[in-house]
């Protein structure tokens, strides 16, 4: 039988699958980023390495950054799974035990 809490997991993982679709368009676009912020250097190692000491603790604060935005897709990757399997008891068929009825 579905109540309003099987509804409320229906919104709950579509909600979920929205926010890891737009995340994993999102960690892209920052590969791109970090990706031409290489080629920018590329020629220019000196220049990278000082531009890198200079912005050390903004690279520490970003790296720390990515660590938690990736664990935040990895607890909702998670989520997803427990909360369709928690669909798929509402979505199983209702076994009525014969010994009961009799």
């Amino acid at each position: 039988m579905k109540d309003k809490f099987y509804f409320v997991l229906q919104d709950c993982l579509s909600a979920r699958k929205e926010w890891i679709s737009q995340t994993e368009i999102y960690f892209k676009f920052r590969d791109l980023k970090e990706r031409a912020q290489r080629e920018r250097y590329k020629n220019n190692r000196p220049i990278y390495i000082i531009n890198k000491l200079i912005n050390l603790p903004i690279n520490t604060f970003n790296l720390i950054s990515k660590i938690n935005e990736y664990s935040k897709y990895k607890k909702a990757l998670k989520e997803i799974e427990v909360i369709s399997e928690e669909i798929q008891k509402y979505d199983q068929p209702q076994i009525i035990d014969e010994k009961k009825n009799s």
